[in-house]
């Protein structure tokens, strides 16, 4: 069966000041309808440039190449127009912010409708029907939040129910979701992630979701691709990479983060030293070396390929790029 989704090779530079740097470099994954996969990985890694690459986003500065198939037609060989056609009809996003990607001067309920009105072309009072409903599904029945009300007048977890509505409004195959998790409580979190999951086996969509946090994933995802600084690092079946991670990266992800029963009341919680390097001061050798405690001098001429570890028959082989990794080859 062939995948909905298909990103082959993806590499995205940015040029400034004369100078051009990459900010993805040669990333690749599919995703099956019903399907979720994890995108993982710390702020500067590149993982809203790929979210934004996928949906033809990106900012005049930046270049994308390579391919980005949705039910195989290339989203990188399309016109303009005919993005604008995927755009919230076949491919939609949650972003980050739904404070900023809402309209403040607008009802919830016209938010939610004017993509209906727009790509399926219906009527203002059937739209907004739908998008009553629609709310209803997400978890903001009519006698809770009112259609009519204005984005401020909202807590953060309802705008977030918000935008998914919007996101869904058109029925698309593919739901993009960056960092659900921002400046959520846990509780709201939990409930978001848990609303996603029952969305994406209730209409058959591919999702994609990304975060900095490992143990997210759990909750919604059956697979995950770990970004570091624009590189594809490992990726792995969740039980596979939370029974045992291979790249000292991943591990330090998991590591730092918050794990039931792991944290002793008023210890240091684990960090990884260091930061990212930005895009123009990244060498040719391994992208994490300079932060890495296995590091050798053979990780210094050139960034690893991905390789498969474990069992190399398995029809989901879990792989890593990293020439010392934690898991035995």
């Amino acid at each position: 069966m062939s995948a909905l989704l298909e990103v082959e090779a993806l590499s995205v530079h940015l040029r400034q000041d004369g100078r051009e740097a990459a900010i993805l470099d040669r990333v690749g994954f599919s995703l099956q309808a019903g399907s979720a996969l994890g995108i993982v990985g710390e702020s500067g890694c590149g993982k809203s440039v790929l979210a934004l690459s996928l949906i033809g986003l990106l900012p005049p500065a930046m270049r994308a190449s390579g391919a980005i198939r949705l039910d195989g037609i290339d989203l990188l060989t399309l016109t303009e127009p005919a993005l604008c056609r995927v755009r919230g009809r076949r491919v939609s996003m949650v972003f980050q912010e739904p404070t900023r990607a809402l309209n403040p001067t607008q009802p919830i309920g016209r938010q939610v409708a004017e993509g209906m009105r727009l790509h399926l072309r219906l009527g203002r009072a059937e739209a907004e029907a739908r998008a009553g409903r629609l709310l209803d599904r997400v978890g903001l029945p009519g006698a809770v939040v009112s259609p009519h009300s204005l984005p401020h007048r909202l807590s953060g977890g309802q705008r977030q129910r918000v935008m998914i509505a919007v996101a869904l409004a058109c029925d698309p195959s593919l739901l993009i979701a960056d960092e659900l998790s921002t400046a959520l409580d846990m509780t709201t979190q939990a409930q978001i992630l848990e609303l996603l999951a029952e969305l994406v086996a209730e209409r058959r969509m591919g999702l994609l979701l990304i975060t900095h946090d490992l143990g997210l994933l759990a909750q919604v995802c059956s697979h995950a691709l770990v970004l570091y600084a624009g590189h594809t690092v490992e990726t792995a079946t969740i039980p596979a990479l939370l029974a045992a991670r291979a790249h000292p990266y991943t591990e330090g992800l998991f590591a730092s983060g918050l794990h039931v029963g792991t944290v002793t009341p008023g210890s240091v919680l684990p960090t990884i030293p260091g930061q990212v390097p930005p895009p123009f001061s990244r060498g040719d050798g391994c992208c994490f070396a300079s932060r890495c405690p296995r590091m050798q001098p053979d990780c210094l001429p050139a960034q690893p390929p991905l390789v498969v570890i474990g069992d190399t028959a398995s029809a989901e082989p879990h792989r890593v790029a990293c020439l010392h990794p934690l898991i035995a080859a």
